[in-house]
């Protein structure tokens, strides 16, 4: 193929590159990000509920964890502002023994409003807190629900968001440090009991020629 015949394709192709490169160099996502992915036993941290590239008008999602590893504060879930929270939108969570759903929906109808409130590429949606209770591996999955998705300013299903859980290992506690004074060797604690018990013999022998002597002073006294 000559260079100009190589040229010529590529000036054809790309009004299609340039096409499709939006959809190709973005990807819409709702995610979990943890504030730390390695944490220690007795550690709170905060898990984000993030959207990339999206403008939302409403959403709902669950996710599953293990409720041994992790805990968490259903008192202090707090929802972001993006949405046009908490005076213009619904947020509400609902909780199971492994399961937390969240779900928020705004009461904004212009989607100029929403996207003065979603500028940025990322914007946080959620925050969780969460308390590390024993360790290894928590992990984040999101799961099937009745109402799961996201959808747009009008309330349709926005189609093709990737939704990315997360990871976090959790760490034993620190033990407290050794105490820097060195245990006595087992052999030096038998040898001073034996001298304190030897010791203690000599006092008595010692105590009685005492009172032994006292006695012959006195008996030859009243002589």
């Amino acid at each position: 193929m000559t260079k100009n015949i190589l040229t010529k394709l590529l000036a054809r192709m790309a009004p299609a590159i340039l096409f499709f490169a939006p959809a190709l160099g973005s990807a819409s996502t709702i995610s979990l990000v943890p504030s730390s992915t390695v944490v220690t036993v007795g550690d709170t941290f905060t898990v984000d509920l993030i959207a990339s590239d999206l403008q939302l008008g409403g959403y709902d999602v669950t996710f599953g964890y293990n409720p041994l590893l992790g805990g968490i504060d259903l008192d202090h879930i707090d929802f972001d502002v993006h949405l046009g929270g908490p005076a213009n939108s619904f947020a509400a969570w609902i909780a199971t023994l492994d399961t937390l759903e969240l779900t928020e929906v705004s009461f904004l109808t212009s989607p100029a409003d929403l996207m003065a409130l979603q500028g940025d590429p990322c914007f946080a949606l959620a925050h969780i807190p969460v308390t590390a209770l024993i360790p290894g591996v928590l992990s984040l999955d999101f799961t099937p629900s009745p109402f799961f998705g996201a959808t747009d300013y009008s309330g349709a299903p926005i189609e093709g968001v990737n939704y990315v859980g997360a990871s976090i290992t959790i760490l034993p506690a620190a033990e407290p440090p050794a105490s820097e004074a060195p245990e006595p060797h087992p052999a030096v604690l038998i040898l001073t009991g034996v001298c304190l018990v030897a010791a203690a013999r000599l006092g008595r022998r010692m105590q009685n020629r005492k009172v032994a002597a006292q006695c012959r002073v006195l008996v030859a006294g009243r002589r």
